[in-house]
């Protein structure tokens, strides 16, 4: 799933959204993260996970990624 928005200065920007199946009760490790752009992470359910979003555009990615899953 990809999806475009404008930006500050008026120019596009897209982003790609990646989602796995993970077995109930993996260990994720974010402090090895290359680039830390994230700082925390916590394991919910999808409908809580689209409450938790800053921008509207990761609440729709979080719907595409749901969507795909009943496929």
């Amino acid at each position: 799933f990809s999806f475009k928005y404008r930006g500050r200065r008026d120019m596009e920007v897209e982003e790609t959204v990646f989602s796995a199946n993970v077995k109930k009760d993996t260990s994720v490790d974010i402090t090895k993260n290359v680039y830390p752009e994230h700082e925390t992470f916590r394991w919910c359910p999808a409908h809580e996970a689209k409450k938790l979003m800053k921008w509207e555009t990761n609440s729709k990615a979080i719907e595409a990624v749901m969507e795909n899953l009943k496929k």
